[in-house]
């Protein structure tokens, strides 16, 4: 019908030019004859199978101005002269103009005959499949205004204003940085093992010990049966004493009993107790560290209770043997990607050099070929300067050396080479150990508390932070939390601004009498809008950062120290044994977890009914208190509980067992903190309110239980941190009172007294930060404050984290990790779950579904969401999660690494003639041009 309907015009068109022509030349007299000819003249366009002829009257090819002009002297009868002395240029400009009028009509006349059908067709579907819902042309434009408003500032914000964190040096906090001083430390180590003095009299020195906690602790004794010998031949000696050993059977046991009921209290000597375990453990430690080539220091702690030994990575020749073994791979210096001729400025983000695999071949071969000064891997690759000062501080440092690996990797290297041998946690869980830790960096430390773990950051709205100072110093897993709570503080930041401008036009339109105080479709609209944007901006900052890291999915496949099975056959190879679990045992453990779970989230709807019937009639600020303190209690009590649901599973790999915990943590704290407030919503659209005040009942109640939660964990925050102080004066104050003068504490002496931030402690601070999102994508709609009280929430969050993990918390074990892991996907369940609920909003509560019945509620909820989903296509159109900066990085590494190889590889050797002719198959017949033979 398209092509039909622009020829019909484009007819239309001709036909009005060429009468015009014949009518200024060839008429003389009869004009009213001519006139009342073409009257009756019928120009017929056919635009579809139920469209009419088109009528096209005198007016419309004789314009009012020409008859004006013709009918000039004497209007009934012009003169041919006339005619003839206008200019051409006129008469075509008049044909031209009227042919445009009749286009302009006969699409006026086809536009309103569609705009009619299109009418009487949703009048027909609204009647039924929405009967009783009424247009709101007020809430309409309102809302349709607030989202235009929207999409204009959030282009302007996250393109002219809002600051990413790809950079990799500290330039922007150089001011910061300047006027740092401070005492070099003396002793450094890279991780630190926490023993019992053998001196001390602990109460627990003679308690027996069991074959089974010392096998869990021998890694020899139940991992691969390929796995290097122990070496830890004096905790062996203690494992074959119990193994020899006899120990009474039951049956024996209570024969003693009856001939001795005294001997029901009394305990056999111990062969093997903990105090001879804890000294041989601490003696072989002593003597294996420095075979495997690491540096040793021990000392005691300040009250003698406690000996301490620091383990160091410092050797060139023993990090590069490592580095060879594992294959790691590491970066390229700027100066040597520039020494080959190519162009990558180096204030861009996408011109970090490329990652190469650790090879010496490589730099001699480079060497050679004069593409580096020197045959030293440190010339080739980057290195980090280990110092005791602030590296490129201003002031006078002393430098130890130029190191390949960062602390991390040592750490992480220094924990892989003790994990094939012997199970730190579980030695610690046993009580063989009193505490394990890497060891903080006092430097490192000082230089992130001045550009980011700073109270006085609070008011700083660009949030950026120094993200590959946090993946060098903490690991990758850690600066991916942060930088996912630093990259929605920036987006949370232009919602809000969203959310309080709409408020004050609803209050204004309300005052005006205009539309009702509750309104959820725009700001609703928003949200969903804002959603995709914050998500896929996010997605394209982690795939920045995975490509600038050089991460992969496929480091997490590490097999847990804990894991326990039973030797079998390998799946890889036939002839060795690894140890591998029961299917049916695994199918039962997670049946069991999963059961313990639902019962919880049950208990919590039990609790949540409770609730909304006592106070039904009164939801007030104790209503909110008492669900507060519903909800936190419950996050405590469930807390305690998943980790030992978490172990009893027994995932063989690291990534499983953290999804585990993840994923049970996310469905009960959600149902946890969201039920109550749905549940409402159910409960006041099926038994109505009181002066039909609902959504102010739940925004009230959203409004006051949110702070209050808030400010709990901002409590349980500073609580921490002043526990963490507490406990190091107080021992400092036990000293003083025995009279003992010697309380010069070491720096990582204190460091065994700060609280945890592993994995569990990991996976709690982001479900804080993901709990808190999901109330936004939840209740957003309905309560816009909400929207504030989660900025607010997450900015404190990224400062109070940032300064506990520096100042009270020990330094975690670095993790590789390629993003966020499952977070993504629980974000965009959230995502979807806050569509269909302001969709039910929408229809339980918005104003142009009042008095409508089920069926139109459900048709608006329907077409709400499929819009709100049609319009996340739209987004992802504007703003794709695909980042052409990450392509470019790519490609830049790409070309620089296979420049820098072609280089490495060198020139083929030069052959003489002879040598190519005598080399080349049937040289001779093509040099004689005997083609035949």
């Amino acid at each position: 019908a398209l092509p039909l309907r622009e020829a019909s015009l484009a007819m239309i068109g001709l036909w009005r030019m060429l009468a015009s022509l014949v009518f200024a030349f060839f008429i003389v007299d009869g004009a009213s004859l001519s006139t009342g000819a073409f009257a009756d003249l019928g120009v017929a366009r056919h635009a579809g199978p139920h469209a009419g002829p088109i009528i096209v009257n005198e007016t419309d090819i004789f314009p009012e101005e020409a008859d004006q002009d013709l009918t000039a002297g004497d209007p009934n009868h012009p003169s041919l002269t006339y005619f003839l002395r206008r200019p051409l240029k006129e008469v075509l400009r008049d044909s031209l103009q009227s042919g445009a009028r009749t286009l302009r009509k006969a699409e006026q006349v086809e536009i309103s005959r569609e705009l009619e059908k299109v009418t009487r067709i949703s009048e027909q579907l609204a009647a039924k499949f929405a009967p009783g819902m009424r247009f709101r042309a007020n809430v309409f434009v309102t809302a349709l205004g607030i989202v235009i408003l929207a999409l204009v500032w959030f282009g302007i914000y996250f393109r002219a204003f809002c600051r990413s964190d790809r950079h990799e040096s500290l330039e922007p906090w150089a001011r910061s940085l300047k006027g740092l001083r401070r005492r070099p430390e003396s002793m450094e180590p890279d991780l630190v093992l926490v023993f019992h003095h053998p001196d001390f009299k602990y109460g627990d020195r003679d308690y027996p010990v069991t074959l089974a906690s010392m096998e869990r602790v021998l890694m020899a004794s139940h991992s691969f049966a390929t796995a290097p010998e122990s070496s830890f031949r004096r905790l062996e000696a203690e494992v074959e004493k119990l193994r020899s050993q006899r120990q009474p059977t039951i049956v024996e046991r209570l024969q003693e009993i009856v001939a001795k009921p005294s001997s029901v209290f009394s305990r056999p000597p111990a062969a093997v107790t903990r105090g001879s375990v804890r000294e041989a453990i601490l003696q072989d430690f002593h003597e294996l560290l420095p075979t495997w080539g690491f540096h040793t220091v021990i000392f005691s702690s300040v009250d003698d209770d406690e000996l301490l030994v620091g383990i160091s990575l410092r050797e060139p020749a023993v990090i590069a043997h490592f580095l060879q073994r594992d294959g790691a791979d590491l970066q390229v210096r700027h100066e040597v990607v520039e020494s080959l001729g190519i162009c990558q400025p180096k204030e861009e983000a996408a011109s970090s050099p490329p990652y190469l695999r650790f090879d010496p071949r490589v730099v001699s071969q480079l060497a050679r070929n004069k593409a580096i000064d020197v045959d030293d891997a440190r010339a080739l690759y980057e290195t980090r300067l280990e110092s005791k000062g602030l590296p490129g501080s201003a002031t006078p440092v002393f430098f130890k050396s130029e190191c390949l690996i960062s602390s991390a990797e040592r750490v992480r290297i220094i924990y892989e080479e003790i994990k094939l041998h012997f199970n730190l946690t579980a030695a610690t869980e046993e009580k063989f150990l009193v505490n394990w830790y890497p060891a903080h960096k006092e430097s490192s430390i000082r230089t992130l508390q001045a550009t980011w773990a700073s109270w006085r950051l609070m008011a700083d709205l660009s949030f950026m932070q120094p993200m590959s100072v946090i993946r060098s110093y903490f690991g990758s897993r850690v600066a991916f939390i942060f930088a996912f709570n630093g990259a929605y503080c920036r987006a949370l930041f232009a919602a809000s601004v969203v959310g309080l401008l709409w408020k004050v036009i609803v209050h204004i339109l309300h005052l005006l009498g205009l539309i009702s105080s509750n309104q959820v479709i725009g700001y609703g609209v928003v949200l969903v809008v804002w959603a995709r944007i914050a998500s896929n901006i996010w997605d394209r900052e982690q795939d920045f950062f995975v490509e600038l890291w050089n991460l992969s999915d496929d480091t997490l496949n590490v097999i847990r120290p804990e894991f326990r099975g039973f030797p079998c056959p390998s799946q890889v190879d036939k002839n060795i044994f690894e140890i591998r679990d029961s299917s049916r045992r695994i199918v039962l453990r997670r049946f069991f977890s999963g059961f313990v779970t639902a019962f919880f989230c049950f208990l919590v709807a039990c609790c949540i009914f409770i609730w909304r019937e006592q106070f039904a009639t009164n939801m007030d600020i104790y209503a909110a208190a008492c669900l507060s303190l519903l909800i936190k209690t419950f996050e405590l009590l469930y807390s305690y509980i998943v980790s030992g649901l978490t172990e009893m599973e027994n995932h063989r790999y690291v990534a499983a067992h953290y999804n585990s915990y993840l994923w049970k943590q996310f469905l009960f704290q959600s149902v946890n903190n969201y039920s109550a407030f749905i549940y409402l919503t159910f409960k006041q659209v099926r038994e109505g309110c009181p002066e039909d005040d609902c959504l102010d009942i739940l925004q009230h109640q959203l409004s006051i239980t949110l702070l209050i939660l808030s400010m709990v964990s901002i409590a349980q925050v500073l609580g921490q941190t002043a526990l963490v102080k507490f406990s190091l004066w107080y021992e400092i104050f036990q000293l003083r009172l025995r009279g003992e003068d010697n309380s010069q504490r070491l720096y990582i002496e204190e460091q065994a007294k700060y609280t945890s931030y592993e994995a569990r402690e990991q996976i709690d601070q982001m479900l804080h930060l993901v709990i808190a999102l999901g109330h936004v994508l939840l209740f957003g709609a309905v309560a816009p404050i909400v929207v504030s009280f989660c900025f607010v929430v997450f900015v404190v969050h990224l400062r109070a984290s940032a300064t506990m993990i520096t100042r009270v918390s020990k330094r975690c074990l670095p993790v590789k990790q390629a993003g966020i892991g499952a977070w993504r996907q629980a974000v965009a369940f959230l995502r979807t779950i806050g569509v269909l609920y302001s969709g039910f909003l929408l229809a339980a509560f918005g104003a142009s579904f009042d008095g409508a019945g089920t069926l139109a509620r459900m048709t608006g909820f329907v077409v709400f969401c499929a819009s709100m989903f049609v319009l996340w296509e739209i987004v992802e159109v504007s703003c794709p999660r695909t980042d052409p900066e990450t392509q470019l990085l790519a490609r830049r590494r790409q070309y620089a690494a296979q420049c820098i190889m072609h280089k490495s590889g060198g020139k083929p050797q030069q052959l003489s003639a002879e040598a190519l002719v005598q080399s080349g198959h049937c040289a001779s017949e093509v040099a004689g041009r005997r083609w035949s033979d």
